[in-house]
């Protein structure tokens, strides 16, 4: 569990910092899913920990990974943009499970074939995906 923990504390703390950037707020959301998804070593390991855990918990009844928290983490940027005056497209929930699984399998991929997409190149997939779902008032 100490793994997973120190993972879950990174991953925070990346977090905390796109907080304290001051980035507008498209800008934000694009930068906090960014996170999510592994863009370089440090990333691609911490990936691999939390796929190891996620195998484990499928064959644990008893064991919690918390998917919850990460769900709820990527679904909070529709939230955060619907406050921040941007409207959907569609229907609000199916943003968010349309993001969370769009986020999934870009993390999936990245890090499977981790030479095949560079954080710029991520970077620029999320920002397309997010201005593709919304438009501003």
């Amino acid at each position: 569990m100490f793994a997973l923990n120190l993972v879950k504390e990174r991953f925070i703390s990346r977090l905390e910092r796109v907080n304290e950037k001051g980035l507008a707020p498209i800008e934000k959301a694009v930068a906090y899913l960014l996170e999510f998804v592994p863009t370089n070593e440090e990333t691609r390991l911490e990936m691999e920990v939390w796929f190891a855990f996620v195998a484990y918990g499928k064959t644990q009844e008893d064991f919690d990974l918390d998917h919850v928290g990460l769900e709820k983490g990527v679904k909070d940027v529709i939230v955060f943009l619907r406050k921040e005056g941007y409207v959907l497209n569609h229907d609000p929930t199916l943003e968010e499970e349309s993001l969370y699984a769009f986020i999934n399998g870009m993390a999936l991929n990245l890090y499977l074939e981790p030479s095949k997409i560079n954080r710029d190149q991520s970077k620029k997939m999320i920002t397309h995906y997010v201005q593709r779902m919304i438009h501003a008032n």
